[in-house]
């Protein structure tokens, strides 16, 4: 069965077009012409957040689109994230509102908890990664997820964003806001987290759970990330197998066997090209035996790649166990419980 354009339903009622435009990790000046390019090519999803440093840039080519009549801002699915220093119930209000300046935009289709871990909010609304006297990043033990939750509802029911969810989160995370949820407006729409074949057995069970909500799974890093030692995910064996056999890409049978798992996925490129042959992964259809064959990649080496205790200076490490890896039972001196983060 054909995916081509295909779109997935939250349980607002809203559409959330399959692949969408990520654009963490770009380099700046490069998101504008990037994103105006992908709205030109025919993309309508667009995911950002105030880390990135680059919202400002989305705003620039979304509003050079929309004049030079490509598009009506209606017409695109925008994201953006709640930043770690804005958890407080005092600060989300705020930390919206600045998103939706840079972005240049009056509501967010969604807007997301960017990860279950609080620091400390400053005076300077440009200081993402506040420092404690010990030179650590300075973690917010005092916040609680159901707090900052309480106040995405409240953002939600003033308009200002159509849908709201999580990231980066576990399924335990997610059903306790769940379980915690008068309403149905309460309940996440989707959760973002790291999805590739190589994870996906780790995130099976929080995978299982939003199904069974009809809560939308979005993959980031969905073609993998560089770690030292590692060979690139697009690089294995098996995925250049089924490449040479297709005639498709890497990139192209990686975001189809994701969207026909079910989860939303949002590449990130910046080159005309990739673009393009991204958007196009939906065109073809893999057969089973080539959607078995990329379901057997973990089978030897399941990997997570982000990690943010392995995170380098300046914007890391935050020494959290929150995936619970070697690195964070070792290293870590906070750790993330169901509602709140806890020094361990």
């Amino acid at each position: 069965m054909s995916l081509k354009n295909h779109q997935f339903t939250l349980n607002t009622g809203a559409k959330m077009p399959a692949i969408g435009l990520g654009t963490w990790l770009a380099k700046p000046d490069e998101v504008r012409v990037a994103v105006k390019t992908a709205l030109e090519q025919g993309y309508r999803h667009i995911d950002a957040a105030r880390v990135y440093g680059n919202e400002h840039e989305v705003g620039q080519a979304l509003s050079e689109s929309i004049q030079a009549g490509i598009l009506k801002r209606d017409d695109v699915f925008i994201t953006s994230k709640l930043w770690n220093t804005d958890h407080a119930p005092e600060r989300v209000e705020a930390g919206l509102r600045r998103s939706l300046r840079d972005i240049g935009v009056e509501y967010l289709d969604l807007f997301l908890v960017h990860w279950p871990i609080a620091f400390k909010g400053t005076a300077d609304e440009n200081v993402l990664f506040p420092r404690n006297d010990q030179g650590q990043i300075d973690v917010d033990t005092s916040q609680s997820i159901a707090a900052t939750w309480a106040k995405m509802v409240e953002m939600k029911r003033k308009g200002l964003v159509r849908a709201i969810g999580l990231s980066n989160v576990s399924k335990d995370m997610v059903q306790a806001v769940c379980d915690a949820a008068q309403s149905d407006d309460e309940v996440p729409s989707s959760v973002q987290v790291e999805y590739h074949p190589l994870v996906a057995p780790l995130q099976r069970e929080l995978k299982d759970y939003c199904d069974s909500k009809k809560i939308i799974l979005t993959a980031y890093s969905p073609l993998g990330n560089n770690r030292i030692g590692e060979p690139l995910l697009v690089q294995r064996p098996t995925l250049l197998d089924v490449s040479a056999k297709t005639g498709h890409t890497p990139a192209q049978i990686l975001i189809q066997w994701i969207v026909r798992n079910g989860v939303c996925v949002i590449p990130k490129s910046v080159t005309p090209s990739r673009l393009q042959s991204n958007l196009e992964s939906l065109d073809f259809d893999l057969s089973d035996d080539e959607r078995n064959a990329v379901d057997a990649l973990a089978n030897d080496n399941v990997v997570r790649y982000n990690v943010p205790i392995r995170y380098a200076a300046p914007n890391g490490p935050w020494l959290v166990d929150l995936f619970g890896t070697e690195n964070e039972k070792t290293d870590a001196i906070w750790k993330v419980a169901t509602g709140r983060v806890e020094k361990i």
